[in-house]
């Protein structure tokens, strides 16, 4: 599962799950440099590539790394909350041409699933940063220079984490 930050064009990973180690732990890239991905937002549709040499002259580092991976096939579901794009759902295979009408019947209802178990997370998520944001609120009443103090801190967090 990859996350949608709309603010910073940015897809995030964030869930695996799989025998294999993940080979993008802790990826993010601009959804921009990914037409392919864009694609599936415009048309709001799955996408089925049961050969993922298509993708072997791509030069993005999340392109690289399933080719050194061996993905053989590849079915991308996007995620939608509320009528917004919140990130895609990727199943893949180190075999080619798996992906099947059969298959696919499972892969979407599971795929459905996973959006409300995501989506719930958002929604848990957001109102634990409402919470704070109330609660930083009061703090620039109540003392302006801490408050500064606490949004600088907050920046370099998110530096220190980058």
């Amino acid at each position: 599962v990859a996350l949608f930050d709309a603010k910073t064009d940015t897809l995030k990973t964030f869930a695996w799950s799989s025998e294999h180690e993940s080979p993008l732990t802790h990826y993010q890239a601009s959804l921009s440099d990914a037409p392919s991905l864009i694609e599936i937002i415009k048309s709001g549709n799955p996408r089925v590539v049961n050969n993922m040499e298509i993708f072997s002259d791509g030069q993005n580092t999340h392109t690289r790394v399933l080719e050194k991976s061996h993905f053989g096939s590849s079915y991308t579901f996007p995620m939608y909350q509320d009528g917004q794009f919140i990130g895609f759902i990727f199943f893949n295979s180190f075999e080619k041409n798996v992906f099947e009408e059969s298959t696919l019947v499972d892969l979407d209802m599971t795929a459905h699933m996973l959006v409300l178990l995501v989506s719930h997370e958002q929604d848990v998520v957001g109102t634990l940063q409402a919470t704070v944001r109330s609660a930083m609120n009061f703090t620039h009443h109540r003392d302006p220079e801490t408050a500064m103090h606490i949004d600088r801190m907050s920046r370099f967090s998110r530096l220190i984490a980058d």
